[in-house]
C-alpha cells in the first residue's frame, strides 16, 4: 500500500500510541514492537512533515503545537480504521495465541526472538508461559 502523502499508517498509529501511553516504551509494548521501532516511526513522520510533533524530555513526552493540531484527526482516523477492520474480521478469526513452552531454552533461543514478527504479521496477541511441565489436554493452550 502506498503511503498517504508519503506518511505511513504505522507512523500515525505510533504517534497515537505514544501520546496515549505517555512514553515510547509503553507504546512499543502495546503495539508489540521494540522502543527503537516506535522512535524511528515518529522520527520518519516528523521528517516527512517537516515539523517536530513531540517534545522529548527525560521523563516526559509532550505534544508540540503542531502535534496538538495533528493528533485529534489522526486519533479519530486510527480509531475509525480499527472499527472498520474489526467489522470485517471473521468472528472465528483468533485474536490471541496461547503458547506454553516446557523447554525454556527453546523459548528463549528460538521462539521469543520470532514473536515480534508473528505479532506484526498476524495481529495476534501472544501469551507465552514458560514452564518445566508439558500442558495437560484440559488446559486452554493453543501450542
Amino acid at each position: 500500500m502506498r503511503p498517504v502523502l508519503g506518511v505511513s499508517l504505522t507512523s500515525l498509529a505510533a504517534l497515537v500510541a505514544v501520546e496515549q501511553r505517555g512514553s515510547f516504551s509503553r507504546a512499543a509494548k502495546d503495539l508489540g514492537i521494540d522502543q527503537g521501532a516506535i522512535s524511528r516511526q515518529i522520527m520518519r513522520l516528523e521528517a516527512r512533515l517537516g515539523v517536530r510533533l513531540l517534545d522529548r524530555r527525560t521523563r516526559d513526552i509532550r505534544l508540540t503545537a503542531a502535534g496538538q493540531r495533528l493528533l485529534p484527526q489522526v486519533r479519530t482516523a486510527v480509531e475509525m480504521l480499527e472499527v472498520a477492520l474489526a467489522a470485517v474480521r471473521s468472528p472465528s478469526s483468533p485474536t490471541k495465541l496461547r503458547i506454553r513452552a516446557s523447554l525454556p531454552t527453546f523459548a528463549t533461543q528460538w521462539l521469543i526472538p520470532r514473536l515480534q514478527k508473528l505479532r506484526m504479521e498476524t495481529g495476534l496477541t501472544v501469551e507465552l508461559q514458560l514452564s518445566g511441565d508439558a500442558p495437560s489436554p484440559e488446559e486452554d493452550v493453543d501450542i
